[in-house]
């Protein structure tokens, strides 16, 4: 069983998600979606950190914006639940954090295009980004804002 299941279910065995069913529904909301991702990736054995974050980090990401839009709808007590869910998805990434690789800084963003562009004049966005191909952990928006800063000059 993944690490992360394991957690999930030994706090719930301890009943710290006992005060809110929203939280319970959160924490079997992740149990289903990462083993979903394991069935969906065939995979026999746990999947990786990094996979689990992703889909934890998406699955915030959904119930952060669900909140957004039930707020703009008027629906307070939809926005509240979602929140909630948003919250232990994002304690369980903090959990998830030490295990996974190092993200690389802006400084070595830079580094990287810079020296991509020094080799080829003539580089463009995809001969950049074909150079952090594999990188995980990777926040791709900065490197195209860094990309494209060092292109334009």
């Amino acid at each position: 069983m993944i690490e992360v299941q394991k957690m999930i279910l030994e706090v719930m065995k301890k009943q710290r998600f006992a005060a809110s069913e929203e939280e319970n529904k959160a924490a079997r909301s992740v149990l289903a979606e990462l083993k979903t991702k394991q069935i969906d990736l065939r995979t026999q054995g746990e999947i990786t950190a990094m996979v689990q974050n992703k889909v934890i980090g998406k699955m915030r990401s959904d119930r952060e914006n669900s909140a957004k839009e039930y707020r703009a709808a008027g629906r307070e007590d939809l926005a509240a639940a979602e929140e909630i869910q948003a919250k232990v998805c994002a304690g369980l990434q903090e959990y998830l954090a030490p295990e996974l690789p190092k993200a690389l800084g802006e400084a070595e963003i830079r580094a990287i295009v810079g020296k991509v562009i020094a080799e080829n004049p003539n580089a463009n966005m995809g001969m950049v980004m074909k150079a952090f191909q594999g990188q995980e952990n990777l926040d791709r928006k900065l490197v195209s804002q860094i990309a494209n800063a060092l292109l334009k000059k």
